[in-house]
Parts: structure tokens; sequence; C-alpha cells
């Protein structure tokens, strides 16, 4: 993905459903993302998070950010090093409070746009929320999206998602991954 905007525009991110990654709600991903985005600190560039569930239970054990080692042994010890340090308990890490001041975490129902929060975003996470709804949601659910994403902005969805029989004026780039075109974005808003 190219890098567009230069120093001085933030960058907004959305994770609109579970602020994880995987196969568990344990707020994974948003670190992640975080981690991915700091290079852009180098840039110049501000870029926020947002991270959204419907679960309160599953949204403050992602806001604590507080990792078992077991689940950050993927981490290179300079990235371990980097964005954590030593947890409240032995055999955990937390997430450093410089990443956390990035990241916004918000409950959020997916099933009843318009949504809350205002665009535009760069990039809206939404992966393996959509496979749980009926075709009529999930119209309802991309619309929402769309008028939140930013000219240029993208839509990521999980792999095993498809917007087949759903109205949209993305365009697929690659599987699972959609482009907000100018057109569309004025005929969103």
């Amino acid at each position: 993905m190219r890098h567009r905007g230069g120093r001085g525009r933030q960058r907004r991110i959305g994770g609109l459903g579970p602020p994880v990654a995987g196969r568990n709600r344990t707020g994974r991903q948003d670190p992640g993302l975080a981690r991915s985005r700091e290079s852009v600190d180098n840039a110049g560039v501000d870029w926020r998070i947002l991270a959204t569930d419907i679960s309160t239970k599953v949204l403050a054990k992602a806001e604590a950010g507080i990792f078992a080692d077991a689940k950050l042994t993927g981490l290179a010890r300079g990235e371990l090093n980097r964005f954590f340090e030593r947890g409240p308990e032995k055999n955990e890490h937390t997430v450093r409070p410089a990443m956390r001041t990035k990241i916004a975490f918000r409950r959020l129902n997916l099933i009843t746009p318009p949504y809350p929060m205002r665009g535009p975003f760069d990039i809206i996470f939404c992966r393996n929320v959509m496979i749980y709804f009926d075709q009529a949601v999930r119209q309802k659910v991309i619309l929402g999206m769309e008028r939140l994403l930013r000219p240029g902005g993208y839509l990521l969805i999980g792999h095993a998602e498809a917007l087949s029989g759903v109205r949209t004026e993305l365009r697929m780039i690659r599987p699972s991954i959609f482009l907000q075109s100018e057109a569309a974005a004025e005929v969103a808003q």
C-alpha cells in the first residue's frame, strides 16, 4: 500500500468488529496494527486506531493490553522490547504506554448503522465478522463502512468473506482488499 498524504496529515485506522486477529478475542490485532503503523511515525504522520467490538468484556481485556508471553513468541526480541514491557504477572507483557495512546477502544454494534464515529478513515479492518451476518445485514454494514472511508481508503475483510451479492461502489483490488473510489466517496456522503 502506497503512503499518501505526507507530513502533517493524520491517518485514521478503524477496526470495526472484534479488536483482535485470529481465533481468540484478546485484543491482539490492534497492538499489531499499531506496531505496523509505527514505522509511519518516521515520516511525520500522526496516526490513530479506533478498535471496536460489541462486547464490553472483550473491549476491557483488549484495552488492558496484557498478553501471556506464549502469545508473543512470534515477535523478534527487539520488537518485544520496543512495544511491550514486563507485565504485572510472571510470564506476561503489557503494551507500552506510548503505543496505548494511539488506540481508542469503543463499543459498536455493526448491525445498526449509521455508526456514531466520524470519518473519514484511511483503512477499515472488518475481518471475520460478516460471515455471521445474513445478506441484508452485510449490505447495511458495507454501506455504513463506505460512508466512513476516505476517497482512496481501503476496506480489508476476512479471507473467508466476500461481498458477492452486496451492492457497493468499493472496487476489489485483491481478494479481501477493497478500495474506495473518489466518485463512490462523494455518493456515500
